[in-house]
């Protein structure tokens, strides 16, 4: 039989958040079939009424004036993605393969509207020549994004933008396009006829590989249009439903273009890479209507250095650190092809458009179907079902789905190999193991097969001696590994999936690769032929992680590696000998590994994994309690110690509560340790808690060693303060855990504006952010339903269970 202590006061525990915590009074949608209600304040979590949805739905409305640091990607999975902004432009794209850097902002407007002889760009951005929007109200709940315009036109309009983004289906998931729905409404007493312009660019010749592009007809039953080729894939763009538009060039940011689209297009010329179209519309007085656009991208393959045309590549604003001179150097991997996943379902980009015009109206509804489950999640308060449904885009934002061809003999065609890039603007790497330990649970809930596929790869990338992988590839990858058990690194290319390494951190890979593999297995319900495929790399990993030191025995079980070479998560600091952080995470690996090795019949590796336990926690115990907290490290061969209160000490309690596993740290301990680490951090942040203070409760600077000087001392890591809440909440303080986590979003989300932009870090006392751009770290937000109601992960997969329940709605 699974064991599977669980606590007693793992029971509901959604009875002490208040009713009006969870539920505000909601606005209802206003006549005239606005997408969602008019004057609702912004920047606020709010209930409201929105079209297509039964009940109401929880969201942030943002309007022209803030300053929104990136609109919401359209895209689902393994598509690439279109920043729709704020201002009606679209804003980054990654659909044409321009990953590392990304291509952008392009600040190009997208829709027109003509209404007799006149026209109006719909964008809140001025083009000399054209007509612009006066405002623009914004609601984005991923893969959805809402905008209501308000203009001086006589016919109202709305836009509802959307990607095939479902749930629990990763083959439609797997669609590279969108479909764009113009909601026009006649409130004058006279009819009004005219245009909705849709323009969408094309590819950089870089993108495309070409300089002059093909043309033809786009004809197929559902939808008509324009399609654009080149060397390296094709464009599509369509109106659904039948309506043969008229077609011209793409209009970019040309304002007196977009100024004379009631009488005409741009000509289509051979070196145009994007296209125009004008469908036609007529309203009666008080009637409404949509008009729906396709576009679908088809760029089957993308180079390893995150670019197709390296040799030439502008980093503009989005150099950091790693920024590679290809003229020097290109990394390891740079060259490599790889295929997306989409070229083994769709043969051209007509394929795609048709498809999605076809099903349009089946997909937009089972999107809003699984997002219906979670806004009517009543123990769930708003502002978590709102950051769950969009903290989703970061599957879009980084992930990438390789085919087989292009990875190696050992991957299967049905699988190929998923990965998540770890920080395309800031830390371009795919696979750093410990951001998809934080990250990688709603692929476990919503995509197991791409997290099995990762899971697969990380078992083949596996060292000989059992060191799980670093990277897949990336900017702190290692070319050609040593050998060695702990290495420095040289960086590979920054989307390569197939040049890994051990990487620094050997002493925390471990958890991070066993907590994924248990994650598959629990999640699944414990399927056994997913322990069974699993296990014996969990072994061969253990063993590895606890011996790093070995020649100290005991203490070595909860230290770092011989000679204190590497570091750990928290890669900017300095650790030695017996480290608080270190050891609980190392003891929550070996609760993990003994419930897999007794479920398997290896009663001997399970015996050893109590053993190792047992001799690691009375080290802890002996050399770092000190009555209030663990101290950081100390080591023994030289009685250095540290000890700072470091707040996110108690990560392997997490992890054990999380797994539905027996205590990583005595009870009593882990009482007095949240009730220290709350007490000294009340002191300085509102927002977040500090990672580090002073045994006195007064911040610790950077510069005193531990810290090295790279750290802000009021940072915090966001996916790091979601452990520490639920800390919190499993320990039966909901009432202070929940909150803890809504005002790092909060800060984050509406007063920062970074909805769809996450950072890996912020102060505690401003929010401000300190370091991070689409930080898929923050997909821990995931691990939160389960603890809310005070369930280990695989409650969220029962029948009764929300992912289940999103799932079955779905699907």
């Amino acid at each position: 039989m699974v064991f599977c202590m669980r606590r007693l006061f793992l029971v509901f525990v959604g009875h002490v958040i208040s009713v009006a915590m969870l539920l505000e009074p909601s606005s209802v949608a206003t006549a005239g079939n606005r997408l969602f209600p008019a004057g609702l304040p912004q920047s606020q979590w709010k209930q409201f009424d929105a079209v297509g949805y039964a009940n109401p739905v929880a969201g942030v409305i943002y309007r022209t004036g803030q300053d929104l640091v990136c609109g919401l990607p359209l895209g689902a999975v393994d598509t690439g993605c279109i920043d729709i902004e704020l201002d009606g432009t679209f804003g980054y794209m990654t659909n044409y393969n321009s990953h590392v850097p990304r291509r952008g902002k392009v600040d190009l407007p997208f829709l027109g509207l003509t209404v007799g002889d006149k026209a109006w760009v719909l964008s809140t951005r001025k083009f000399s020549g054209a007509t612009s929007a006066e405002s623009i109200d914004y609601w984005g709940h991923f893969p959805i994004v809402d905008l209501e315009y308000q203009t001086t036109a006589p016919v109202d309009v709305g836009l509802r933008a959307w990607a095939p983004f479902i749930v629990g289906d990763e083959a439609v998931s797997n669609t590279p396009g969108a479909v764009f729905e113009v909601h026009l409404r006649n409130p004058t007493k006279t009819v009004q006829q005219g245009s909705v312009v849709f323009s969408f660019p094309g590819p950089t010749d870089g993108e495309s590989g070409s300089t002059t592009y093909t043309h033809k007809q786009l004809d197929t039953s559902s939808a008509k249009g324009w399609l654009v080729g080149g060397n390296n894939g094709e464009l599509a763009v369509g109106v659904i439903g039948g309506t043969t538009p008229r077609v011209g060039g793409s209009l970019g940011a040309d304002g007196a273009a977009w100024g004379k689209i009631a009488q005409q297009l741009p000509l289509r010329t051979d070196a145009d890479s994007g296209v125009s179209l004008a469908a036609h519309y007529t309203l009666q007085p008080g009637a409404s209507k949509v008009v729906r656009f396709v576009a679908a991208w088809y760029f089957p393959t993308w180079k390893g250095a995150g670019t197709n045309d390296f040799s030439t590549v502008d980093w503009g604003d989005q150099k950091h650190w790693y920024t590679p001179d290809y003229s020097k150097r290109a990394p390891e991997g740079s060259d490599t092809t790889y295929h997306h996943m989409f070229a083994s379902r769709y043969n051209d980009a007509a394929e795609v458009a048709e498809r999605l015009a076809q099903d349009h109206t089946q997909l937009l509804a089972r999107i809003i179907a699984w997002q219906q489950v979670l806004y009517q999640e009543e123990d769930m308060p708003i502002w978590l079902q709102d950051s769950l449904v969009n903290i989703l885009h970061l599957i879009t934002e980084c992930g990438m789905w390789a085919q087989a061809d292009s990875i190696g003999d050992w991957c299967k065609p049905e699988d190929g190999v998923f990965g998540m890039n770890e920080s395309p603007r800031d830390c371009p790497q795919i696979e750093c193991i410990p951001c998809s330990f934080y990250g990688n649970q709603p692929l476990v809930y919503f995509y197991p097969k791409l997290a099995m596929s990762t899971m697969r790869a990380y078992i083949n990338y596996m060292t000989y001696d059992g060191a799980a992988p670093w990277v897949f590839g990336g900017c702190t990858a290692r070319s050609e590994p040593s050998g060695a058990r702990n290495e420095r690194h040289l960086p590979t290319a920054a989307c390569a999936m197939n040049v890994p390494c051990r990487g620094y951190q050997t002493t925390t890979n471990g958890i991070s690769f066993v907590a994924m593999a248990d994650r598959l297995w629990v999640s699944s319900g414990y399927d056994q032929e997913i322990l069974k495929e699993l296990y014996p790399w969990v072994k061969k990993n253990t063993i590895y992680t606890m011996t790093l030191r070995a020649e100290e025995g005991p203490d070595g079980v909860v230290s770092m590696p011989t000679g204190n070479v590497g570091t750990e998560w928290f890669e900017h600091c300095q650790w030695k000998g017996i480290v608080a952080h270190v050891g609980g995470l190392h003891l929550a690996q070996l609760r993990i590994a003994e419930r897999m090795a007794e479920e398997s019949g290896d009663k001997n590796f399970a015996a050893m994994c109590r053993m190792w336990f047992d001799e690691g926690s009375k080290s802890m115990e002996k050399h770092l309690w000190n009555g209030r907290y663990y101290i950081n490290f100390f080591e023994p061969s030289t009685n250095e110690k540290s000890d700072l209160i470091f707040s996110y000490q108690l990560d392997g309690e997490w992890i054990t509560d999380f797994h539905g596993l027996p205590y990583c740290f005595p009870k009593d301990r882990v009482q007095t340790a949240l009730a220290t680490i709350r007490e000294v951090n009340s002191r300085h942040s509102d927002i977040g808690f500090l990672s580090f203070l002073n045994a006195d409760g007064s911040p610790a600077s950077g510069g005193e060693g531990v810290m090295k000087d790279w750290y802000d001392p009021f940072a915090f890591f966001n996916a790091e303060l979601f452990m520490l809440a639920m800390n919190y909440m499993y320990e039966g303080q909901v009432e202070f855990g929940l909150p803890l986590a809504e005002k790092c979003m909060n800060s984050i989300v509406c007063k920062h504006l970074h909805t769809w932009d996450m950072p890996n870090m912020i102060r505690g006392d401003t929010g401000e952010v300190t370091f991070g751009k689409d930080y898929y770290q923050m997909l821990m937000l995931w691990s939160l339903p389960a603890a809310v109601k005070g369930q280990d992960m695989g409650g969220p997969t029962r029948e009764d269970g929300l992912v289940t329940r999103m799932i079955t709605a779905a699907n």
